[in-house]
């Protein structure tokens, strides 16, 4: 199993997230947003919902404001699978903390989130995953 602090952006993207949390007026929006980017490495479609969901998941959680952004991430590379249902938003969360050998794991904040904060954003996460949708169709 890959750590996701495997390069020196996830690095340095934990480290902007351990800063917001003790410190939040330190670390702006826009500094998680672009530290967020800098942190996606190449990979394949499924190995890419892992992944992005463990570099946004804390985020998601430090910054909720900003989760309707984020969320569109995996979203995109869950529809990049073949998958056409918000529902498989919720899935693919869980399997990823539920799996065996996972290509990477969350943190501990990041496994929060995923377990505890998203499966109660429904009716966020229908919104986004058809708006997401739509955009890859057209």
């Amino acid at each position: 199993m890959r750590q996701i602090n495997h390069t020196s952006m996830t690095r340095e993207l934990f480290a902007l997230y351990a800063l917001a949390r003790t410190d939040p007026a330190a670390v702006s929006d826009q500094q998680i947003l672009a530290q967020i980017n800098k942190s996606f490495w190449i990979t394949n479609a499924s190995d890419a919902v892992s992944q992005t969901f463990c570099i946004i998941a804390p985020a998601c959680l430090l910054r909720p404001h900003l989760t309707a952004e984020l969320i569109r991430t995996p979203m995109e590379a869950l529809i990049a699978c073949g998958c056409e249902e918000p529902e498989s938003v919720f899935l693919a969360a869980r399997h990823l903390l539920e799996s065996a050998n996972p290509y990477v794991m969350p943190d501990s904040h990041g496994q929060y989130w995923l377990s505890e904060v998203l499966p109660e954003l429904g009716s966020l996460v229908d919104e986004v995953f058809r708006d997401v949708l739509r955009g890859c169709m057209e």
